[in-house]
């Protein structure tokens, strides 16, 4: 009867330490993310473009309600801070998810703009929720020359 109940006792052990293992353990990645340095000139707007990749064997979710916040950026003016699946600033292209962000170049300089993304990829088996994943978008913005000049002959 007492080795019965030990028994018990120790596997209650190691199924609460096993399972406070796996829930600490780093997951892997389930998605890279794919954007082109951003060229851009002072007084110009443009609209940058930010992938998300899903990993093989999986998609990008195109029923979640995705949402990306640009936090910070430097050297541009976010004309739409809030980017979201509802306002049609997120779009699924085949398996890959695609944030298409309006901007303003208003200082001259080098940069990443940072971006907190929530979304969701998935595979056959199951879906992946990613709330405040960390993404940037890597930013150049030059002086317009014909500006600068313009305002010297006059």
């Amino acid at each position: 009867m007492w080795n019965k109940k030990l028994i018990i006792g120790i596997l209650s052990i190691f199924i609460v330490v096993a399972w406070k293992i796996a829930l600490a353990a780093p997951s892997t990645p389930k998605y890279t993310v794919k954007s082109q340095l951003v060229q851009m000139r002072v007084g110009v707007d443009t609209i940058a473009t930010l992938r998300i990749v899903p990993n093989k064997g999986f998609k990008f979710n195109k029923d979640y309600p995705s949402k990306f916040i640009v936090v910070s950026a430097q050297h541009v003016k976010c004309n739409k801070c809030t980017l979201t699946k509802k306002s049609g600033d997120v779009k699924t292209v085949g398996k890959i998810g695609v944030v298409s962000i309006p901007l303003s170049a208003i200082v001259a300089g080098t940069s990443n703009i940072a971006i907190t993304g929530s979304f969701s990829v998935c595979n056959n088996a199951s879906c992946h929720i990613l709330r405040g994943q960390r993404l940037s978008l890597p930013v150049i913005v030059r002086s317009n020359t014909n500006r600068s000049r313009q305002n010297a002959t006059l």
